[in-house]
C-alpha cells in the first residue's frame, strides 16, 4: 500500500523566529524546522532548509512527470518502494 501525504502546496509560517511548514489549507503544522544553533547561527541556511521542505510537493509532482518519461526509479524512491 502506498503511503498518503498531505497534498500541497505547503508554505512556511514564521512564528517568533522559528519556521513551521503548513499545508495551504491551514489544517495544522506538518513539520517544524530547527536551526543547527550549537553548530551554526546561519539564518540563510535555516531559511533555505525551510524553503526546501516546503517545496516537497512541487518536487514530487516534477519527479512524477519525469517518471512518466522513463525514470521510474526516481518516483519509486519517493514512494518508499526502493
Amino acid at each position: 500500500m502506498r503511503a498518503k501525504f498531505t497534498p500541497g502546496p505547503w508554505k512556511i509560517k514564521w512564528y517568533d523566529g522559528s519556521a513551521s511548514i503548513i499545508a495551504e489549507d491551514g489544517h495544522g503544522r506538518l513539520a517544524r524546522v530547527f536551526a543547527r544553533w550549537p553548530y551554526t547561527q546561519n539564518q540563510e541556511e535555516y531559511a533555505a532548509n525551510a524553503r526546501l521542505i516546503a517545496a516537497c510537493p512541487t518536487m514530487r509532482e516534477y519527479i512524477s512527470r519525469k517518471a512518466k518519461e522513463g525514470d521510474g526509479e526516481a518516483i519509486a524512491k519517493v514512494r518508499g518502494e526502493l
